[in-house]
Parts: C-alpha cells; structure tokens; sequence
C-alpha cells in the first residue's frame, strides 16, 4: 500500500513493480495492463519530443493515479478493517440484519 515513485528519468514502473498489485485478491494482470496503457500515452509523447527526463515522464504517475489509486485505495481501506475483530462484527451485524446497511456497504465498497 505504500505509495512510491513510478517515473524515474528514463524509466517508468507498471504493474507489480509499481505496487499496483490488488490488495484483496494479489491479482495483478488487470492492473499491469491498464498501468501499460497510461504509460504507452506517456511514452509515445516522450518518443515524440525525445525527452525521456523525470518531468516529461511524470504525467504517467498522475495517469496511474486517476486510473488505479481509488480502487486500490478501497481495497485497502477494506483490508486495513478487516484486520479489527470489532469492525468486522460490526460490518457483519449490518450485512445480517439491515437492508439499509447493506445497501451502505455495497455502495460504499463495490
């Protein structure tokens, strides 16, 4: 979940070596292919204005960040409760005996 650099002067991170693994599943292919696309729009600008410096490369860290970081952001956050034994009985109390709650939930996270 730790947020890192993914542009670098040359260089560019997707996929798992940017992190961009899904905190609730490990699965990273859907991930690493839509970090490819925000970096091939980058790139093809880079190859154009033959600037492969840092910020010539940064738009990809702004493209990873409003393509991926909100989803990656509540599978954390979920993750992060699912570890309290007292946010859990909460949750489940909700699932179970509320129709309002569950609907909180769903729309909340999925």
């Amino acid at each position: 979940s730790k947020q890192r650099p993914l542009a670098f002067n040359g260089a560019i991170l997707i996929g798992d070596a940017a992190g961009l693994v899904d905190p609730m599943s490990g699965e990273g292919i859907e991930n690493a292919f839509r970090s490819a696309e925000c970096a091939a729009a980058v790139i093809q600008k880079a190859l154009a204005a033959n600037d492969f410096s840092l910020p010539s490369l940064i738009a990809y860290e702004n493209a990873v960040e409003a393509a991926l970081r909100p989803e990656l952001r509540k599978g954390y956050f979920i993750q992060k409760i699912s570890r309290n034994p007292l946010c859990l009985k909460w949750i489940f109390f909700l699932l179970k005996n509320l129709r309002i709650g569950r609907r909180i939930i769903a729309n909340k996270f999925f």
